[in-house]
């Protein structure tokens, strides 16, 4: 009986001992750091052209040639596993890292595109969908498409009108805006308690190992 005690106790010491050490470890600077930077890293990624052409290398009367793969890597696969598979928009706009974020109209620049998917030929809709994060002053118009990770997309472009002078041609993939929103504001304030909290957490889990170390003890005999 004395033996059988010995070994409960034995397992529930081990039991919160091993909840401590993963408090105190999950709650560390450094991996708290890494989570936060692979979120944020994430976040920008998702925000990330997959083609990002001047579009002063466009000219009306020559097509330009544009090939891409749709991602299918692990931080993608992460990325859709959060947000779900996107469709994709063609459109004309300021560059990204511009203060200013500005979509424009692509029938209004005279954007002429030519898809392809695979070799097939590709649908382009026209659609008033903008890029996360893009204002528009004008009736901003740009073309929709879908494709599937690992898919192989070209584009045959040429434009005939005038736009600012840092506008881009650019494919973006197209979240909801506000799931995108709110997970961009949940890493935001995640990031903000963590910092916060992270003291409390490794408080508690060392507290967890005092109380494994006290659980495992043997108890003294009495006479």
């Amino acid at each position: 009986m004395a033996l059988h005690r010995s070994k409960i106790r034995l397992a529930i010491a081990g039991l919160v001992g091993t909840l401590g050490v993963l408090v105190v470890a999950f709650d560390l600077p450094p991996y708290v750091h890494w989570a936060n930077a692979r979120e944020h890293s994430d976040i920008e990624r998702s925000l990330t052209p997959l083609v990002n052409i001047p579009t002063l290398e466009l000219a009306p009367d020559s097509d330009r040639a544009v090939d891409f793969v749709v991602p299918d890597d692990p931080q993608w696969r992460r990325i859709r596993r959060r947000m779900g598979s996107p469709e994709f928009l063609l459109l004309v706009a300021s560059d990204p890292q511009s203060s200013r974020r500005l979509a424009y109209s692509a029938t209004g620049a005279g954007l002429v595109a030519r898809g392809t998917l695979d070799g097939q030929r590709l649908p382009l809709i026209l659609t008033t969908d903008g890029a996360y994060g893009y204002s528009s002053d004008t009736d901003q118009t740009a073309y929709k498409f879908t494709a599937r990770p690992s898919d192989t997309v070209r584009f045959l472009i040429r434009m005939s009108g005038h736009v600012a002078g840092d506008a881009r041609v650019m494919v973006f993939p197209h979240w909801s805006g506000l799931e995108m929103w709110d997970w961009a504001d949940s890493a935001s304030m995640g990031e903000g308690f963590s910092d916060l909290l992270s003291p409390f957490f490794e408080a508690f889990g060392l507290l967890l190992v005092l109380i494994a170390i006290r659980i495992g003890r043997e108890p003294k005999s009495t006479q």
